[in-house]
């Protein structure tokens, strides 16, 4: 990610201090934007550890749904588990940096604690899940498209799965790779504080970029690819609604014979579900990718956009939809489709799924009513036939 965006602080010094005896004279203006503030510290202590906590229970408990029924274990639902994994990931580097980072120094902007290294390693994790959502979410999104708009063409084998589940992790790996050229200079700073903030550390250390170029090429990376993302998914979900608007057209016996085609009505909830899952994706991100943009230029014209506490009022902004867009999945999985409240039922509240009681009653119906049945299906195909 770009530097400023997910886990540098809104206030950054920019002077690199090469001999100990050259300090930096602080005003009582920057000093309030350098120390955590009473809301940062209840934000960091109260906030964040609730934010982690939900999104542990609700990704793992869908991870959990999706290992133990069997029928969940689809294209679509090997990718959202995936989802689940990068927000899992995001949340616990993202939440427990800030944590321990309060816990080592008073200073916002001080990371001695992790050392460059450690910057490193926690950025790199951060950024490859942040991408990895990015992929998964289009993967979705394109394994909808060809489901609803070529219903008849053969779709994602499992292999053919696995195959972009793993290229997708590669791929954000790679990219977050590049970004680490703006994170690898470590340096101290010497701070001289104003009176009354005598007792804080005078030295400090921070993790910044080697070269200009390298901020600026974070904050537009990362912002155009949300960006040619957000447009391709955007496309693909207007030409989803069409194809489903087109079949509400049809005459009404032959809406009748699609109503009573259960396939038909479960690939059209998913795929609503996953509409609204992804509109909720790219809500919650677009505010810190337009800003990460704004902010390589500001960086290019070498002019702040914003001071300090307006920076820094911003980023926790952005910062709490980040937090939602990680705990959000499973929550609106459930709230908009019986098929995965069914399959949480099953496996928390030991309810029978709905779909294997059908399986076994039509195994025990097909036992003793052997004839029947086959009157049945043979009447049952010549409807769908016509439909």
């Amino acid at each position: 990610m770009s530097s400023w965006t997910l886990n540098s602080p809104p206030y950054r010094i920019s002077k690199t201090i090469d001999m100990v005896e050259e300090c930096i004279n602080v005003t009582v203006y920057e000093a309030e934007a350098l120390v955590y503030s009473t809301g940062d510290k209840f934000n960091t202590i109260v906030i964040l550890p609730l934010f982690l906590l939900v999104g542990l229970a609700g990704n793992g408990a869908f991870l959990i749904v999706m290992m133990k029924v069997p029928n969940m274990q689809t294209a679509t639902n090997g990718y959202l588990v995936n989802l689940a994994v990068a927000d899992i990931m995001f949340l616990v580097f993202a939440v427990s940096e800030k944590i321990i980072y309060l816990i080592a120094s008073p200073i916002v902007i001080d990371k001695s604690v992790f050392g460059s290294t450690g910057c490193a390693v926690v950025e790199m994790a951060i950024s490859t899940s942040y991408f990895a959502s990015l992929f998964f979410i289009t993967l979705v999104t394109t394994e909808r498209y060809y489901a609803v708009c070529t219903p008849h063409e053969r779709h994602d084998t499992k292999k053919k799965s696995v195959i972009k589940i793993i290229l997708a992790w590669i791929v954000a790996g790679i990219l977050s790779s590049t970004l680490l050229g703006s994170l690898l200079e470590k340096f101290e700073v010497c701070i001289l504080w104003p009176d009354g903030y005598e007792h804080f550390p005078t030295h400090i250390m921070q993790c910044n970029y080697v070269k200009l170029w390298m901020s600026v090429y974070g904050s537009f990376l990362q912002g155009f690819l949300f960006i040619i993302v957000f447009l391709a998914n955007t496309l693909m979900y207007f030409k989803i609604v069409c194809a489903l608007g087109e079949r509400l057209q049809l005459k009404r016996d032959d809406y009748a014979c699609l109503k009573r085609d259960k396939n038909v009505q479960l690939r059209n909830q998913i795929t609503r579900t996953v509409i609204i899952n992804g509109c909720a994706f790219f809500f919650c991100l677009a505010p810190i990718e337009f800003s990460s943009i704004f902010y390589g230029i500001s960086d290019i014209n070498n002019h702040p956009i914003l001071n300090p506490n307006q920076r820094k009022r911003l980023v926790f902004v952005v910062r709490a939809l980040l937090y939602i867009n990680a705990i959000i999945n499973p929550i609106i999985y459930i709230c908009t489709s019986p098929r995965y409240r069914e399959a949480f039922k099953t496996v928390f509240c030991g309810k029978k799924n709905q779909d294997d009681v059908a399986i076994a009653n039509s195994s025990i119906t097909q036992q003793t009513h052997g004839s029947s049945m086959r009157s049945k299906r043979t009447l049952q195909t010549t409807q769908e036939t016509s439909c």
